[in-house]
């Protein structure tokens, strides 16, 4: 239906296209795709849809100009968006029904030289809850995940890029957490999972309703467990902190490059040295890299580069990819956890608390059994989950 309707203006520019149907065939074949987000960009001569799919964007469609304000503007319409302001940014949300499931779609529009620019995030309104197990991480870091969620009180912060995983990581942990006899409590923007054992809240700004007021409005409703979507400025920062410190555990996420990274944008938050030392429970750091399609991945031994790579002695065989019809010929399906797990002990806090430079608490954390986000995307390799490719494009070179 979408390559019709493009063939049809292409044949005649003023043709009478149901541009209802061919926004809903746009929607399907992206939800088929198992895109996360919908990308619309104009330029001078043609339009441009692409979808991220495992995190990477890929061209799907390439369109003559003359369709994109009556495509834009549909997707303004159905988004609840004004159509006759182009100038602004501005954002909307669509609920579509597909197959028997509701997604949410949240709409973002920008104002560029060629004209508006389009990003749909795909969010399922019923997604289902992953276990940590099927996240990707591996014995030893479940261990050390049981650990820190089986604690009483306390914050457990998990720190990424956008687009990382870390609402999925905080959700697979409450699965963890005996529902049944907690009172978890959360507040998200949007919220992205339903979990019917939580009582789920989402942020309001226009009422005043944020993550810092949704915390203390917790406080008074018994709380056993709060989940806060991000922690994104210092008066949430400070409110998190101080309700770990009163008997509650909390989990968050926030901004940072690695495990030991989290402290100083803390202390960037305004959080004291001794309050982050006495209220922190564990660290986590995160990425997300591509699985090798079990289709038609390649078995090959390694180069020397490889070896060097990976920090191995002797050649070994591992996987690579190759591409078929089953991964749309990327050499990938699904992506996997890459994890850095920091359990705080007593002689990481005493150097918090002690404001003692970052290198020394790195160090102890090494000591201690933390290792890089980087080892453990090799040993993923090694397992034959992912290959030296998609790590080199997730970590660099």
């Amino acid at each position: 239906d979408i390559e019709r309707v493009i063939n049809m203006i292409k044949a005649n520019p003023n043709a009478d296209i149901n541009m209802e149907d061919f926004t809903r065939s746009i929607f399907i074949l992206a939800i088929n795709m198992r895109s996360s987000d919908i990308h619309i960009t104009p330029t001078d001569k043609s339009l441009h849809i692409h979808f991220r799919i495992d995190g990477v964007l890929q061209l799907v469609y390439s369109m003559p100009q003359t369709l994109a304000n009556r495509f834009i503007s549909n997707i303004k319409v159905r988004s609840g968006m004004d159509i006759s302001e182009q100038r602004k940014p501005q954002d909307g949300r669509i609920s579509f029904e597909f197959l028997g499931k509701t997604y949410d779609m949240r709409v973002s529009t920008v104002r560029t030289v060629y004209g508006e620019n389009v990003v749909i995030r795909i969010l399922g309104a019923s997604s289902s809850l992953y276990s940590m197990p099927n996240l990707g991480f591996d014995d030893k870091d479940l261990a050390k995940l049981e650990i820190a969620f089986s604690k009483p009180y306390g914050i457990i912060l998990i720190s990424g890029p956008t687009g990382s995983g870390k609402t999925t990581t905080l959700y697979a942990a409450l699965r963890r957490i005996n529902a049944l006899e907690k009172n978890i409590m959360t507040v998200e923007d949007p919220i992205e999972y339903k979990y019917p054992m939580a009582r789920q809240t989402q942020v309001n700004e226009l009422a005043g309703y944020d993550f810092s007021s949704a915390i203390v409005s917790f406080m008074r409703q018994d709380p056993d467990v709060i989940l806060i979507g991000e922690i994104r400025d210092a008066k949430t920062a400070q409110m998190a902190i101080r309700a770990s410190m009163t008997g509650h555990l909390v989990l968050s996420t926030i901004h940072a490059n690695d495990c030991i990274g989290i402290i100083p944008r803390l202390k960037d938050l305004g959080a004291d040295s001794f309050l982050i030392a006495s209220s922190v429970v564990a660290l986590v750091s995160q990425r997300l890299v591509r699985k090798l399609c079990p289709f038609c991945k390649q078995e090959v031994e390694t180069s020397r580069e490889d070896m060097e790579f990976l920090t191995i002695d002797k050649p070994i065989s591992i996987y690579k990819k190759h591409g078929c019809p089953k991964c749309n010929f990327t050499g990938y399906i699904g992506r996997t956890v890459v994890s850095q797990i920091l359990l705080i002990n007593d002689t990481i806090r005493n150097l918090i608390a002690q404001d003692e430079p970052l290198y020394k608490i790195e160090k102890e954390a090494y000591e201690s059994g933390m290792r890089t986000l980087l080892d453990d995307a090799k040993r993923k390799v090694l397992q034959g989950i992912t290959d030296i490719d998609e790590v080199l494009r997730v970590f660099g070179r």
